[in-house]
């Protein structure tokens, strides 16, 4: 079925590919005209503060100096810091009119630590508007050579009273020695009249708290305004690891709260959890703790998360919510086995909370392949108003056993429930965690990127089967316009985070086509890399891999197969690094995606 042994891109292909690259500089002249004070500065590990001015030939030394003193406060700059290990604390005082990017130059080769000076390693302490964004860094107290933590001491990272700060694309992990023995990242304002808002935490990986209650990965403390998406959160020290995976408190409320706030002021969005080793009576997500007697978080919206049960710790529930008013539930997969107090829900009050109530659940994915969910799913304590709890259209699945029966909301409450088998991987055991390797500079699995770890993780352990009751059963009313990747949800969209399209950037359903194709992960690969193809219907299927001249490297695959998902691995053995392209033909339809061998 392989037609030829050699293969280009269509000219009309290479054409758009021109078209766009022209376009592509057209911008970026535009661009560069429009900004034309915008300066490169540069900090590097044999730099110098007090004889450097910055340029790519006298960089800086430290990061500290770059933001407090060098980088102009008109802002609308960039700042890059070089490859190398960087054992210092930044402490940023200042603001600056336009956001300024502080970035490691290569991705993730900027390790920023301060093991010598056992204190924060990166903090903002700006009243108002700081306008930072600080991009591609290793944050990690691994190393320290102290004891265990006993007592809670310094974050490792954290923001106070500043907006407009924009977190993504780092890798923070290790604060379990003294004296990093308090959460990774502190987000917190210290009193009125400030309002932290438009602070977005976007497309990292944070792991290992201290092992030491009162401790998250993410705490917020009486935020104004946060975004949390496309973030990785996990554990994995082998015993009780601090508190929660990302704690939200007591908000800022009242007349504090700005008129042009916006709505929903929290989001946790397009997340993946996986491997709880915190305290059992804990929970991966959790708002509200402290107990005062104002709502503690509301108006929330938390939507396409993949909550991973492969662990064997028990913890309260996935989510747990205290004193909390107005939190939307929707479109988020939970799966795998999960010893809890409640397999969905832990919900009530604690001091002087006032009364729980409005708390809309809709769209969402239950399923426990083990068969033992327990028996209670949503489990109140202190006052709540169940009344006000809307259940709906939500799935529902035990391994065919019966469903939770105790609680203050039962799965039978929701009367446009589905009961059945999403078609998820059941086997979460062998889950290759998303470790980074700061020697090597990749992740256990062989990815370099956080994306390539998290598609890696949503295509494997969140993607539902073609044939899934979950296609095509959700609300549309309550479903989001996207799902955990990002791809667009059609009319009639799909239960959980993950639409039913394998692939990336694939917005039309499978079953309105004769396949789909994922690009392939990890992505560039040194060893072996997998992508996956899902037939809508049994066909002739080929793949190959080719060079950039279009000749045939080697046969993948060609044969008939049936319908549903399959996965095909790329193996880079004997082959020189460069840039190849994969085709995938089945009948008369092709795809073909481009990967990089190192």
């Amino acid at each position: 079925m392989l037609r030829s042994q050699f293969w280009l891109p269509s000219l009309h292909s290479a054409f758009r590919i021109g078209a766009t690259a022209l376009l592509c500089i057209a911008i970026l002249l535009t661009f560069l005209q429009g900004s034309a004070d915008a300066t490169i500065y540069y900090v590097a590990t044999d730099g110098n503060d007090t004889t450097g001015v910055g340029s790519s030939a006298l960089p800086w030394k430290t990061a500290d100096y770059a933001l407090n003193v060098g980088v102009p406060s008109a802002g609308g700059h960039t700042v890059l810091v070089r490859p190398g290990l960087y054992d210092d604390s930044t402490i940023v005082y200042r603001s600056f009119d336009n956001e300024v990017v502080i970035r490691s130059e290569i991705d993730h080769q900027a390790v920023l630590t301060n093991l010598d000076g056992g204190g924060t390693i990166f903090a903002i302490y700006v009243a108002g508007d700081a306008n930072l964004a600080v991009e591609g860094f290793v944050f990690t107290g691994e190393g320290a050579t102290g004891p265990i933590c006993t007592t809670r001491n310094v974050n490792m990272i954290h923001f106070e009273n500043a907006s407009n700060i924009r977190f993504q694309n780092n890798i923070v992990f290790g604060n379990n020695r003294e004296p990093y023995c308090n959460d990774l990242m502190k987000i917190n304002r210290s009193g009125a009249p400030y309002y932290p808002r438009n602070i977005r935490i976007l497309g990292n990986v944070f792991y290992n708290h201290p092992q030491l209650f009162g401790n998250d990965l993410i705490d917020s403390v009486r935020p104004g305004e946060i975004e949390i998406s496309d973030n990785i959160f996990f554990s994995d020290l082998g015993l009780s690891a601090g508190q929660n995976f990302i704690t939200l408190k007591r908000q800022v409320a009242g007349e504090e709260v700005p008129p042009d706030a916006q709505s929903p002021r929290y989001k946790v969005n397009r997340n993946i959890f996986l491997n709880w080793e915190g305290d059992p009576g804990q929970a991966m997500l959790n708002f509200g703790e402290d107990g005062v007697s104002t709502y503690e978080i509301s108006d929330a919206l938390v939507e396409n998360n993949l909550f991973i049960g492969n662990s064997a710790n028990p913890m309260d529930a996935p989510f747990q919510f205290k004193g909390v008013k107005g939190i939307t539930v929707r479109a988020n997969t939970i799966v795998g086995n999960l010893p809890s107090t409640a397999f969905g829900f832990l919900v009530g009050t604690v001091g002087l909370n006032p009364t729980v109530e409005d708390l809309y659940i809709y769209n969402n994915v239950f399923s426990d392949p083990t068969g033992t969910m327990g028996s209670t799913f949503f489990f109140t304590f202190g006052s709540v108003d169940v009344a006000t709890i809307d259940l709906d259209n939500n799935l529902f699945w035990n391994d065919g056993n019966a469903l939770p029966g105790a609680g203050g909301v039962l799965p039978t409450d929701d009367v446009n429930r589905i009961v059945d088998d999403p078609l998820i991987e059941t086997d979460q055991q062998g889950i290759v965690l998303p470790k980074w390797d700061t020697t090597l500079r990749q992740f256990e699995s062989g990815s370099i990127t956080i994306r390539q770890e998290f598609e890696r993780l949503v295509y494997m352990y969140g993607a539902p089967a073609q044939a899934s009751p979950v296609v095509g059963a959700a609300d549309p009313a309550n479903s989001p316009v996207d799902d955990i990747l990002g791809q667009t949800r059609d009319s009639s969209p799909d239960l959980g985070a993950c639409e039913v399209v394998v692939g990336t950037g694939v917005s039309e359903p499978v079953v309105q086509s004769q396949f789909s194709m994922s690009q392939n992960t990890p992505n560039p690969f040194a060893g072996a890399s997998t992508f996956f193809f899902e037939l809508a219907k049994p066909g002739d299927v080929s793949a190959a891999l080719y060079d950039v001249r279009g000749r045939l490297v080697r046969t993948l695959l060609d044969r008939r197969m049936t319908e549903g998902r399959h996965r095909v691995t790329l193996n880079a053995r004997g082959l020189p690094g460069g840039v190849y392209f994969y085709r995938l033909r089945v009948g008369e339809r092709e795809e073909v995606k481009r990967c990089v061998v190192l």
